[in-house]
């Protein structure tokens, strides 16, 4: 994009130019991933310092409160990034008689940009919403007190390997060990402090924060591993607590994949076995605010322990439902010696199920919102069409509108079937239609609390007879549709050429509108299937939701550390984002916020 563009509008996900984009940049880097972690050349570039923990990181020095953000999934529509940018930047947000500061740094939770990232992307989406939301100034005082900027890479980060994340959040070099210091970048008033994509910051009253980076597929790599026990053992004193910063709710995930805990799992017991405690777990990947409670019961003392495991990851992206999300999910941990169980109960969630719900039915105008999608649907029907055109011409020696427009419905429905029968190249699209929708077909994301819940006996079983259920239905439903269409257009375009209905022109006409009609019916057909498979099983809550591109009901964390240790989450939501002009001129807005979930955490 130019440097100064048109506010960037949120990413339009069944945009087959974007769908195809996407999809590539996934194949590249997941196999470019497997051969070239850019976290393994992190570890050999930029060491663990010996002198201990960079002074930069050391925020611990302070009798007073002490506050940070947090906020997750942005970068992807102006006006949501921008009004959470917004309130981040805000000096002080007044709440219902509750002051709440500015925290003295931020931290980006994953998915920093979207779809795909590179440096134009970032810029855009990312650096100038949060730049005109919370300009830099000039005074030299101000400076001092710039906010800080921490982030971790979600997996649209590392779309491109991780090379714009890096410049873009690791600039900062300290002296004296990679040659002359260097500042980290500016984003407005706050200034990027980290030199890896993951890493530690001490906190007043023996809080710490540690953030990690799990790459594309929730691997954490031995490196990571080997500085996260070497801060544990050297940098921590004992009995420290954290507040852990992933960038996917692994413990919501492992409702239908137990495998999915078991990275996090490892980090948890690096933490618990050398003395301290795991209090808060921070995520984004999951574009709303959801709160649940952990317990860990030991099987052998039957002790049990909580802590809170909160995704807020509401900084910008489109949203995701809430009314999908499971009650309570209970396994028995992955590669845990003495096979402690976990059980995790929702506590809340931002939207509210029932709107969440209620959302869910915007997807009846999916041909709107979706034009990308329904233009590309309705040309691969012209193109059937056309083929089935020249079947008629040499079975029957006229053009379709002849054929068919002297027909019942029903005859000409079977008398469409079987020109496609004579058709081997028609045939070949047709199937290969099929087979998209079998493939799109999401039996995977099942997550419903109910044991009884289809969703949940999907993803327990062989996917491929589901797929084909579903998938099969949802095909024949919109080509059954299309072809009606179809026959219904020849008969209006019979009655209006008369004699001439064979001609060229009449042929053309026919492909123009029932390519049309077939990419309508299609495109509403996907709005119908979505809602039934999310409201009805809990099935494609991405994709449901992803095609709404809603930039409402956003939320933000912010945390305060009282002097008596006590830890403090406040999360505030965003019902409805103003939209704004998406000039930086006009400086930051100011959105209506609200209490949405508090956390406390007792200090000791």
């Amino acid at each position: 994009m130019p440097r100064n563009s048109a506010k960037p509008d949120m990413n339009y996900w069944y945009a087959p130019r974007r769908m195809a984009a996407t999809a590539v940049r996934l194949v590249i880097s997941t196999i470019f991933g497997e051969y070239s972690d850019a976290r393994e050349v992190q570890a050999i570039s930029r060491p663990i310092l010996p002198g201990g923990l960079d002074p930069a990181f050391d925020y611990s020095d302070t009798n007073n409160d002490f506050w940070f953000d947090y906020a997750a999934d942005t970068g992807d529509g102006w006006d949501s990034t921008f009004a959470i940018a917004s309130l981040l930047g805000a000096s002080v947000i007044d709440l219902d008689g509750r002051r709440l500061p500015r925290g003295r740094f931020l931290i980006l939770g994953g998915d920093e940009v979207y779809p795909t990232p590179s440096r134009d992307s970032y810029r855009e989406r990312l650096v100038r919403p949060f730049a005109a939301a919370l300009p830099d100034v000039k005074d030299s005082e101000e400076q001092e007190e710039r906010p800080h900027l921490y982030a971790i890479p979600g997996n649209h980060d590392w779309y491109d390997g991780l090379s714009s994340f890096l410049g873009l959040f690791c600039r900062r070099r300290p002296s004296g060990n990679w040659g002359g210091s260097r500042d980290g970048r500016r984003i407005g008033l706050w200034q990027t402090q980290q030199n890896r994509s993951y890493f530690v910051l001490k906190l007043p009253g023996k809080w710490w924060v540690w953030a990690f980076d799990i790459q594309l597929n929730s691997y954490v790599d031995q490196p990571q591993i080997d500085y996260f026990q070497h801060v544990a053992t050297h940098w921590m004193e004992a009995g420290s607590r954290v507040v852990l910063c992933t960038a996917q709710p692994d413990w919501i995930y492992a409702h239908c994949d137990r495998g999915k805990f078991s990275n996090l799992a490892y980090v948890e017991y690096i933490i618990e076995h050398h003395g301290h405690e795991l209090a808060l777990v921070l995520s984004g990947d999951m574009h709303n605010y959801n709160h649940y409670l952990g317990h860990i019961v030991e099987r052998t003392s039957h002790a049990e322990r909580t802590r809170h495991y909160i995704t807020a990851g509401g900084g910008g992206a489109f949203l995701h439902p809430t009314h999908h999300l499971p009650h309570g999910i209970s396994f028995v941990e992955p590669g845990s010696k003495n096979r402690r169980t976990r059980r995790f109960d929702l506590i809340g969630s931002f939207p509210d199920p029932k709107t969440s719900r209620r959302l869910t039915w915007r997807n009846l105008a999916f041909a709107a919102t979706n034009a990308g999608f329904t233009a590309a649907v309705a040309s691969v029907y012209a193109a059937l069409i056309w083929i089935l055109d020249a079947t008629s011409r040499v079975t029957a020696n006229t053009g379709l509108v002849e054929s068919l427009g002297g027909t019942a419905l029903t005859e000409g429905v079977s008398r469409t079937v079987s020109f496609l029968a004579e058709s081997p190249l028609g045939i070949v699209l047709v199937l290969t239609m099929a087979a998209a929708y079998t493939a799109f077909v999401d039996v995977e994301r099942a997550s419903d609390p109910s044991l009884s819940d289809p969703g949940e006996r999907i993803a327990g079983k062989q996917q491929w007879p589901w797929r084909v259920l579903y998938g099969g239905a949802h095909f024949a439903g919109q080509f059954v549709l299309a072809v009606a269409a179809l026959v219904l257009i020849s008969q209006g375009l019979a009655v209006l050429f008369g004699v001439k209905a064979g001609s060229p022109l009449a042929s053309l006409l026919v492909i123009l509108l029932g390519g049309g009609a077939g990419g309508l019916s299609a495109a509403t057909t996907m709005g119908i299937y979505l809602i039934a498979m999310l409201n009805g099983l809990h099935l494609h809550w991405n994709e449901a939701f992803s095609a709404l591109r809603c930039p409402d009901y956003k939320n933000l964390l912010r945390l305060r550390i009282a002097r008596d240790g006590t830890l403090s989450v406040y999360a505030l939501g965003v019902e409805r984002v103003p939209r704004s002009s998406g000039r930086p001129e006009d400086g930051p807005i100011s959105p209506s916020v609200t209490l949405i979930d508090t956390v406390t955490i007792e200090g000791r």
